[in-house]
């Protein structure tokens, strides 16, 4: 079974070389599976920061169909995941009373263009618990919670834990937009069998409302993973900082089963 996992496009602001050349380099593995991993749309105006938004839904929902159809032009009849990210939930959390006369505006699955693209897709709510996890065989993923290196290892063992702790697992997650290599997971000095990464974002690496945050670890990349009953293998591919640089830098695990 292969999986090919990426995700925090934040369209419209996606990055179109690094979003194209994750799909060459998705075409080229063939995965049976294709894990976006949330924050599809940015979504800036249900932002709590001010003066963020310089699209309207309606634009980034259009921008969102469109990159569907390319993923469809590429991945064909494998099958779609999209985990909905805390960008998603606030949209929808704020707009549970809108009237529904303006939800096309505002709700993706309100858009037509995007809801025609999305017919397909299994889509998986943001909520930290069983419903926002997703499990194939030793894989497991869901859009992240919580960030920081001891944060994200402890929702990995959490998320692992809900998933019935299978042996020798990884859990895939983004949220956080740093990229990170397959980590072993610890307690304490004691390694334990399960491990954990992130492919990072396909959206800006430097955003104007990440100022205050440090964006040192942001990267474009891609998880692409394989398993059988014999064996897990993960490579996350560092797809580069500029259209015109070199890229692939890849960071590979390969465990026994």
């Amino acid at each position: 079974m292969k999986l090919v996992a990426c995700g925090d496009f934040h369209a419209p602001h996606t990055v179109g070389w690094a979003f194209e050349r994750v799909l060459d380099i998705t075409k080229k593995f063939k995965p049976d599976i294709f894990l976006n991993l949330g924050d599809w749309a940015d979504l800036s105006s249900a932002t709590s920061h001010p003066s963020t938004d310089t699209h309207t839904q309606e634009e980034e929902y259009d921008e969102c169909a469109r990159q569907a159809r390319m993923i469809r032009n590429v991945v064909g009849n494998a099958q779609k995941v999209w985990f909905l990210g805390n960008h998603e939930f606030r949209i929808s959390k704020y707009c549970a009373n809108v009237p529904s006369r303006i939800k096309t505006m505002l709700v993706w699955d309100k858009h037509p263009k995007f809801n025609a693209e999305l017919h397909d897709w299994k889509v998986v709510p943001y909520e930290f618990g069983s419903p926002g996890l997703k499990k194939w065989g030793p894989v497991i993923a869901s859009h992240g919670y919580r960030t920081g290196a001891f944060g994200c290892e402890r929702e990995a063992v959490e998320a692992i834990g809900m998933a019935g702790w299978p042996s020798k697992a990884i859990y895939v997650r983004g949220h956080d937009h740093d990229l990170i290599p397959p980590e072993q997971c610890h307690r304490g000095t004691t390694k334990l069998p399960w491990w954990w990464c992130n492919p990072g974002t396909l959206g800006p690496l430097h955003p104007a409302y990440a100022k205050r945050e440090t964006t040192a670890g942001w990267r474009h990349g891609v998880a692409l993973i394989e398993y059988s009953r014999k064996a897990l293998t993960v490579e996350v591919v560092d797809v580069g900082t500029t259209s015109g640089g070199r890229g692939r830098a890849s960071y590979r695990l390969s465990i026994g089963h």
